[in-house]
């Protein structure tokens, strides 16, 4: 708070709001919608009106803040959160999609139609951008299976 004070004394201290999921200095987000003004700027919404977080600019089903949140690109349809391949061999699932870099994933399932809780299937921790492939083995006996795939990884 002052300059000539140390940063060993509580009186030059100060407070700020939570941020998960960001280290150091929280990034600029005038309008608070949850997307860095600097995200917004590079994609081509508008920092300082928070209504463009619910717009989905290029129509792919993610709104601009989901698509912030999980690491694509707002102004390009094929760029979603999304499996890219689904191959099923005897009782075999492998689910493939992209992991965006410096994003953890959770892939869940539920285990048939008439179940309403997903259940977690595999963790993948963040890293570089890359293919992944999760494979469910256990999927016998269930007519029906539906799988999703989330991120952040949930606890």
């Amino acid at each position: 708070l002052s300059a000539s004070k140390s940063g060993n004394d509580p009186s030059n201290w100060s407070v700020a709001p939570p941020s998960p999921g960001v280290v150091g200095i929280s990034p600029l987000d005038s309008d608070n919608d949850g997307m860095p003004d600097a995200w917004e700027l590079q994609y081509g919404l508008a920092p300082y009106d928070p209504r463009d977080a619910a717009l989905d600019s290029d129509g792919d089903g993610m709104s601009n803040l989901a698509e912030f949140l999980s690491g694509t690109n707002p102004r390009d349809p094929s760029s979603a959160l999304k499996f890219d391949s689904v191959t099923v061999s005897g009782a075999t699932v492998a689910l493939g999609f992209t992991a965006r870099a410096d994003r953890s994933y959770t892939i869940q399932f539920l285990p048939d139609t008439s179940s309403v809780l997903w259940v977690k299937l595999a963790d993948v921790p963040a890293g570089p951008e890359r293919i992944v492939t999760v494979t469910d083995g256990d999927s016998s006996g269930y007519p029906h299976r539906f799988y999703r795939l989330v991120t952040p990884a949930l606890p």
